[in-house]
């Protein structure tokens, strides 16, 4: 199985925790949905560094340093994310689906490459 591949497949599993934990949780009776949306946020980015850690990349470097480029990097996706999608909606003019759609590839591309290049990258 290739990187890209185990990339995607991380992204679905984490995607997927999000949105189990999300629903679970804001179908509770008196739990708030920013608290579950949040904690199901970070559910699903450990499950994602987790999985790009050992799965993805098989890295076997320190994890205090990972982790933290990690977080950062999910920071500049935060970013690029929503500077990309306001650009495309309100500059461009594209309908918010197909922003959102180019937005989501953009990142993914970006963040495989900060992955790769930086989080996860093989000690020489």
């Amino acid at each position: 199985m290739n990187k890209g591949f185990r990339f995607i497949a991380v992204g679905v599993v984490s995607t997927l925790t999000y949105l189990g934990l999300s629903l679970a949780l804001a179908a509770m009776p008196g739990v708030d949905l920013k608290l579950a949306n949040a904690a199901a946020y970070l559910a699903g980015m450990a499950v994602s560094y987790t999985g790009h850690r050992h799965v993805t990349f098989r890295s076997r470097g320190r994890i205090v340093s990972e982790g933290w480029k990690f977080v950062v990097t999910h920071g500049i996706n935060l970013t690029a994310s929503t500077v990309l999608l306001i650009a495309l909606v309100e500059r461009v003019g594209m309908g918010r689906l197909p922003a959102m759609v180019v937005t989501n590839l953009f990142v993914m591309a970006v963040s495989f490459a900060i992955l790769q290049a930086w989080v996860f990258r093989a000690e020489p």
